[in-house]
């Protein structure tokens, strides 16, 4: 019996490939008390959170489930979609949920299942025939090339702060990381503009270029694909600035146990969502049918984990000019590759993600073969 494990990463979140792609760790940017932009705007605090679906959840599952709950769903009351546990039991099933708070996570297979060796780490790139500016079929789509890249958008911020790699980082610069060094990571989703994917371009929010050439689509969501042996899987917190482990919980699909005692070889799915977003994101919105110089002002907090941050006034950030044309988002976003899982999440078309806000992954590095 074999466990697919699927890890989707949403918001502020950064990514940096070990050596020769054999690891690649996700940064979740520490924004909870928000960000002031260098136009003076304010940007709203977000909250790092895991929510995991299975079937069964063992450990340290639900403290954290009601506060998020609220978190997620306290905004649908009015319109009559349910009391927000309710939402949150109907998303994760019964899974687990958990606010991250300097959370150095760790995957592993349960205890019974563990194995001597792992599988290599593959990150998709060179699925487009062409360098081409947005993707031209769902292959395409999925290269990590989209992600949002520092070191081709400010070379001179490319370096990323050790500390955040530390043992005990004590900067405050991420809220969770995790480290992954096995499976595939790959674009699940891209930046929607109306109903297309279109080329994003990069400006400071003062209007300058600062001599900026780079424009693609960006993803918008990663996803990690890992499979373990056995019908479990573990998730641990450990606290990074004190390494003190804080909990752990084991996720499993009933019907995968029934099935190994049966000797059957199957494949069952578990998913995982970590996200870093802002309140707003789930709030009910009138969804516009285009972005016209839309700004991703968050994206200035990226470079915040730069060994050698740019001033404010100088930091790049993706907009969405009126003139620029791309492809259909149905061409590279097939419906069979939808998740109801982040629906019942993120993907509801009265929330604000789905317009989405201009809130991109990004990397550090730039490790492409």
């Amino acid at each position: 019996m074999t466990i697919l494990l699927r890890v989707y990463f949403v918001g502020l979140i950064a990514f940096l490939p070990g050596d020769a792609d054999q690891d690649i760790t996700a940064l979740l940017l520490d924004v909870r008390d928000g960000y002031v932009a260098s136009d003076g705007t304010k940007i709203e605090g977000h909250k790092p959170l895991l929510l995991a679906r299975a079937g069964h959840c063992e450990g340290d599952c639900t403290a954290d489930q009601k506060s998020l709950a609220e978190f997620l769903y306290r905004g649908r009351l009015r319109e009559g979609h349910g009391e927000p546990m309710d939402l949150l039991h109907k998303a994760i099933r019964d899974g687990g949920a958990w606010e991250l708070d300097d959370s150095d996570l760790a995957i592993e297979p349960a205890a019974q299942t563990r194995r001597s060796g792992r599988d290599n780490l593959r990150i998709l790139w060179g699925t487009q025939k062409t360098r081409a500016a947005v993707p031209q079929s769902s292959e395409e789509r999925k290269d990590f090339h989209w992600v949002a890249d520092i070191s081709r958008i400010a070379p001179q911020a490319a370096e990323i702060d050790p500390d955040v790699l530390a043992a005990h980082p004590m900067k405050g610069l991420i809220a969770g990381r995790l480290r992954l060094r096995e499976g595939e990571v790959r674009t699940h989703r891209l930046v929607r503009v109306g109903d297309e994917v279109r080329p994003i371009g990069f400006k400071t929010l003062g209007g300058g270029s600062v001599g900026v050439d780079y424009s693609q689509a960006l993803a918008d969501w990663i996803v990690a694909e890992i499979r373990l042996p056995g019908c479990r899987v573990r998730l641990t917190d450990t606290d990074f600035v004190d390494g003190e482990r804080r909990r752990a919980m084991e996720l499993s699909d009933a019907k995968c146990e029934e099935k190994a005692k049966a000797t059957g070889d199957e494949e069952f799915v578990i998913e995982i969502a970590i996200l870093n977003v802002p309140h707003s994101s789930f709030q009910s919105v009138v969804q516009p049918t285009e972005m016209h110089e839309h700004i991703g002002r968050h994206f200035e907090v990226y470079y915040e984990l730069s060994k050698c941050p740019p001033p404010k006034e100088l930091r790049p950030v993706p907009y969405v000019a009126k003139e620029d044309i791309g492809v259909k988002w149905l061409q590279v976003h097939p419906e069979e590759e939808s998740s109801d899982f982040l629906a019942s999440v993120v993907l509801d078309s009265g929330k604000a993600l789905i317009i989405p806000q201009l809130c991109p992954v990004a990397v550090f590095s730039s490790l492409q073969p």
